[in-house]
C-alpha cells in the first residue's frame, strides 16, 4: 500500500474545485477584509484576557440588536500560526441583523506560541467572557470556530467551565492532529505525538463537561479535504454515541474549506447562517 501523502490530504486549498490552489487563501483574506469593513462600525467593546497583543476579544452588536442577547463567538483559524483577530472580524456579518451579539476572540499563533499556550489563551477568552456575562447580558455563550479554530472550540468541552456554554458550530474542524505532525505544518508548532494525541478533541469525547442537551453543529464543505470530512463524521459519531443528544453532521453540497465564507454578507445565501440561527436561536 502506498504512503499516504498528509501533506497533500490535509491541505485544504489544494482541494478546491472552483478557485485555483495558489489564490484560495488570498481570496478568503481579501473577502474577509471587505467584510470587516462592513461590520466595524458596530464594535461596542473590547476585552484583554492577557497581556500579548492578540490576546483580546472584540465584542460587535448590529444596530437592532437588543442590549440582551446570545453571543456568537468565532475564533479563526489558519493551522494555528495564520490570521488574527482584526482580519476575522468579518465572521460578525454571519448573523448581522439577527438578535445577537458577537465575540471575536483572537490568540497569540504559533511559532509564540505553541500548541498547549495556544489552547490556554482560548480558554482565558472564553472564561473572561462567562465571567462578564451577566454585566454584559449575554443570554449563553455559543462558541463557533473555523478549521483550526473549530479544534480550538471543540476542546472547551472539556474544559472546567464547559458545563457553562451553551452550544458549537464547528466549521471544517481538526479534530485529529495525529497526521498534522507528519506534515510542514507542524514545524512551527513543533508537537510531539504525546502532544497530538494530548490535544484532539476526538481522544477527549469521554471527558466533557458540556450538559448533555446543548446543540453541537459540526458542518465540513463538499470538497473539504475527504480527511477533514472523515474527522467531522467520526468526531459527530462519537458525540452522538456518548449521549449528546443535539448532533447535527452536515456537509455543505458545493463549498469548499473557504468559500462557504463568501457570501456572508448576503443572509439569503448564506449556507452556514442558518445553522448558526437554528443552534443559536432555536
Amino acid at each position: 500500500m502506498a504512503d499516504i501523502d498528509w501533506e497533500y490530504e490535509l491541505s485544504p486549498s489544494k482541494w478546491c474545485r472552483d478557485q485555483k490552489t495558489e489564490e484560495a487563501v488570498n481570496n478568503y483574506i481579501k473577502n474577509f477584509d471587505n467584510f470587516g469593513k462592513i461590520v466595524k462600525s458596530s464594535l461596542k467593546k473590547e476585552f484583554a484576557y492577557g497581556k500579548l497583543p492578540e490576546q483580546k476579544i472584540l465584542i460587535f452588536q448590529g444596530e437592532n440588536c437588543p442590549e440582551e442577547a446570545p453571543l456568537f463567538c468565532f475564533i479563526h483559524g489558519g493551522y494555528w500560526q495564520a490570521l488574527d483577530v482584526q482580519s476575522s472580524i468579518g465572521a460578525a456579518l454571519i448573523v448581522d441583523g439577527l438578535p445577537i451579539k458577537v465575540a471575536i476572540i483572537g490568540y497569540e499563533i504559533a511559532p509564540k506560541s505553541n500548541m498547549s499556550q495556544i489552547i490556554n489563551d482560548i480558554k482565558q477568552a472564553t472564561e473572561l467572557l462567562l465571567n462578564v456575562s451577566d454585566e454584559n447580558k449575554f443570554k449563553g455563550i455559543y462558541l463557533c470556530g473555523h478549521s483550526a479554530g473549530g479544534h480550538l472550540a471543540a476542546l472547551m468541552m472539556s474544559a472546567e467551565f464547559g458545563s457553562k456554554l451553551s452550544g458549537f458550530i464547528l466549521l471544517s474542524g481538526i479534530f485529529e492532529l495525529k497526521n498534522i505532525i507528519k506534515t510542514s505544518i507542524n514545524a512551527p508548532l513543533n508537537m510531539s505525538e504525546k502532544d497530538a494525541e494530548e490535544f484532539s478533541p476526538i481522544n477527549k469525547v469521554d471527558e466533557i463537561k458540556v450538559n448533555l442537551s446543548v446543540p453541537v453543529y459540526i458542518l465540513v464543505g463538499e470538497y473539504d479535504p475527504r480527511e477533514l470530512i472523515r474527522q467531522s463524521k467520526e468526531y459527530g459519531e462519537k458525540l452522538i454515541n456518548y449521549g449528546m443528544k443535539t448532533v447535527i453532521n452536515h456537509i455543505i453540497p458545493g463549498k469548499d474549506h473557504f468559500n462557504y465564507f463568501y457570501d456572508i454578507h448576503q443572509p439569503e445565501l448564506c449556507s452556514i447562517r442558518s445553522f448558526v440561527k437554528k443552534c443559536i436561536l432555536g
